[in-house]
């Protein structure tokens, strides 16, 4: 998971969905169409204790709650507003 450079309650945490996959795989996208000239490095990644899983991301929530923000500022941080979006498309 990681948050993405551009900082404000509008922006969402992002997550990659990629724990449990090897080095491979990240040379694999790092990579111009998967195999040529490399694009960009990724240095180490540290994913803040209580957050380093895909379990845990409900812990952000809660982290965000205890720090005194609004519900609509952290629903927009979490991608409420994705999920609706996605709701609509599929017709749920």
């Amino acid at each position: 998971m990681f948050e993405s450079h551009h900082k404000g309650p509008s922006r969402t945490v992002a997550c990659a969905l990629t724990q449990g996959y090897g080095r491979p795989f990240f040379e694999w996208i790092t990579r111009d169409k998967g195999y040529a000239r490399q694009l960009t490095e990724f240095g180490e990644i540290k994913n803040p204790k209580g957050i380093q899983r895909i379990e845990e991301t409900p812990n952000l929530t809660g982290a965000l709650e205890r720090r005194g923000w609004k519900t609509s500022r952290i629903e927009k941080v979490v991608g409420l507003n994705w999920i609706a979006y996605l709701k609509r498309v599929w017709h749920e």
